[in-house]
């Protein structure tokens, strides 16, 4: 989890970031669990454009997460922070309404 939270979107000694399994379906998660409650008002995701590799740019939706959903688990139960569909952005930030989570 250190390598997905660590505010490093490129590879540097340690690859930073989290990567589905190629042959399992959609839709995959990834989950981050806090001892404490943390304080979450922004969370930001930057997907892999493939900006790294010599080879023709492939098509959007094999390389970067078209939908997507982030949820929070708060001391009230659950809660869906933001739901994306189409996304064709690179990096995606989203301000939500300040909330303690646990995961």
């Amino acid at each position: 989890a250190e390598n997905v939270i660590n505010g490093l979107n490129r590879t540097t000694r340690l690859p930073n970031l989290w990567v589905s399994h190629p042959q399992k379906g959609i839709p995959q998660e990834i989950t981050l669990h806090w001892e404490h409650a943390v304080l979450v008002n922004e969370i930001r995701l930057i997907f892999d454009g493939d900006m790294d590799l010599p080879m023709p740019p492939r098509d959007f939706l094999e390389v970067q997460a078209a939908d997507y959903e982030i949820l929070a688990e708060t001391a009230s139960g659950s809660l869906t922070l933001v739901s994306v569909t189409e996304n064709e952005q690179r990096m995606a930030i989203h301000a939500v309404q300040p909330v303690h989570v646990r995961s």
